[in-house]
């Protein structure tokens, strides 16, 4: 797990600076200029900016998708790697997802004693933060598994558009109060926030920096989704529970352990058979996702605990 960055600059220069060969061989396995991508690296030249298409293909030929969890940090969205599990026989699995209720009883009370004291050491959040990860790629992948055996063409419909620029469109057509206000809240012209949301201009295109404010300023996350689904990642909103007590946070996402021994059963008895019921594939998706919640809103409270 690559620390945790605080910017989107911070992250384009890490991923540019870290990747063996540098700028210059990543520059070739993009096939641009590796000056004009030194530049729009390099924190110091704010007036040079990737776009969001170079942004995806940086991170695409880089491996490296921290720019992607500024994006998800910043829009209150966390990003879930789909494929490191995709090669792992069914059986195999479930029981690593299974094993991983003996890894839970110490992790809900390192939760709690974190909790309790309202402080958290760095090392000990961040492995938290990957354990609990860790268990959501696996559940994703057993939920496409199961959907498979519906015969369901996927387990969620992929987002409206996987077109980076399509989705940018959709994007400012859905805001109510109209591009001239938009690019006004955005601090552009707006005729420029025409071109590059427009598939007529298709040289003109937002820079990453201007996408985030698109995303924050309307509330609308297609984009965000499409770079994702073209990393193989998977985005999950965030909830936010501010209204409720940490511990009682805590017990529902401990108490789920001791709930779902009935889903486990219902899951193992599908992959012998390879077949499950359309109903009970969905009340299983119900009941991951309320887990998956419950995990991001405790992770979301452990990180302001860290010391």
């Amino acid at each position: 797990m690559k620390h945790p960055v605080d910017s989107l600059e911070e992250a384009i220069a890490g991923t540019s600076h870290d990747f063996p060969g540098g700028i210059r061989t990543l520059a070739e396995k993009m096939s641009v200029n590796p000056g004009t991508l030194y530049n729009k690296c390099n924190p110091g030249m704010p007036s040079h900016r990737l776009t969001l298409q170079e942004a995806v293909d940086l991170m695409h030929h880089s491996q490296d998708v921290r720019i992607l969890e500024v994006l998800c940090r910043e829009t209150h969205h966390a990003c879930v790697p789909q494929a490191q599990f995709r090669h792992i026989g069914d059986m195999v699995l479930f029981d690593a997802w299974t094993a991983a209720d003996m890894e839970h009883g110490r992790t809900v009370e390192s939760i709690r004693e974190a909790l309790s004291d309202e402080r958290i050491d760095e090392n000990e959040y961040r492995g938290i933060h990957a354990e609990m990860f860790i268990d959501f790629a696996r559940e994703l992948e057993l939920l496409d598994r199961l959907n498979a055996f519906c015969n369901n063409a996927s387990r969620q419909q992929p987002p409206v558009s996987t077109d980076l620029k399509q989705a940018v469109l959709e994007t400012v057509q859905k805001y109510p109060d109209g591009l001239p206000h938009l690019a006004q809240q955005l601090g552009m012209r707006e005729v420029d926030l025409h071109k590059k949301s427009s598939p007529d201009f298709p040289g003109e295109c937002l820079s990453i920096q201007d996408t985030l404010k698109l995303m924050l300023e309307t509330g609308n996350f297609p984009v965000l989704h499409a770079a994702a689904h073209f990393l193989k990642h998977a985005c999950i909103p965030i909830p936010r529970y501010e209204g409720e007590n940490d511990m009682a946070l805590l017990d529902a996402w401990s108490s789920w352990s001791d709930e779902r021994g009935d889903t486990v059963t219902v899951i193992r008895q599908a992959l012998i058979d390879g077949s499950i019921d359309q109903k009970e594939l969905a009340e299983i998706e119900v009941e991951m996702y309320a887990d998956f919640e419950t995990e991001l809103a405790l992770l979301a409270r452990l990180e302001l605990m860290v010391q």
